[in-house]
């Protein structure tokens, strides 16, 4: 009963986005872009890393140590910045980092 109505309304937030980004497009100059491109691109992240944790190792680790399965998730950090190479290729380079550390008996 749920599914059909979560269903229904992904589709209508796409349909409107859908229709949103094409009232926008046309504002646009004609390179692609509203007034220049880029010179450059820099990307920041972060978030949390969730770990699934269900394969023989962790439930070995499970088993023999004292640890639960929340203790492989940790925060991640990411960033990026790209150049622009030609007018359809850039170059880029990508860092994150992402540590959990938990002691056990």
């Amino acid at each position: 009963m749920r599914a059909p109505l979560v269903r229904r309304t992904t589709l209508a937030l796409a349909a409107a986005l859908v229709a949103g980004s094409a009232v926008a497009a046309s504002a646009q100059s004609g390179d692609g872009y509203l007034f220049h491109a880029p010179s450059a691109r820099l990307t920041l992240r972060a978030g949390y890393a969730q770990a699934n944790a269900g394969s023989d190792v962790f439930e070995f680790t499970e088993s023999e140590l004292t640890l639960r399965k929340r203790d492989f998730s940790g925060f991640t950090l990411g960033g990026e910045i790209a150049l622009p190479i030609t007018s359809r290729i850039e170059g880029s380079l990508d860092l994150g980092y992402s540590r959990s550390s938990k002691g056990s008996e």
